[in-house]
């Protein structure tokens, strides 16, 4: 009974009630949220990722929801903007 609980939790997540009061607040640029969104029959995925402030949303289409795959999909959403971020973090 205790697989069943803990299936599908992250060992050392945090919980999205503690994060700080800053981001929750909205008032800077640069604090993302990323989800996933499963497909009928879970045959794909979509990666999200919003931006909390500005809302800027990215989205990928990823093959399945393995691990590897969501994170490799999650450095290539944002490798294209990561030469401008270096150069400026505040946007």
């Amino acid at each position: 009974m205790a697989q069943k609980i803990l299936r599908g939790q992250i060992p050392g997540r945090v919980s999205i009630d503690q994060r700080p009061a800053i981001v929750d607040a909205k008032k800077r640029i640069g604090d993302w949220e990323i989800d996933t969104l499963i497909g009928k029959n879970h045959k794909s995925v979509l990666l999200t990722a919003v931006e909390r402030k500005s809302k800027f949303t990215l989205i990928k289409k990823v093959p399945n929801k393995k691990a590897d795959m969501i994170a490799d999909a999650t450095v290539n959403l944002f490798e294209p903007y990561q030469k401008n971020w270096q150069r400026n973090p505040l946007l």
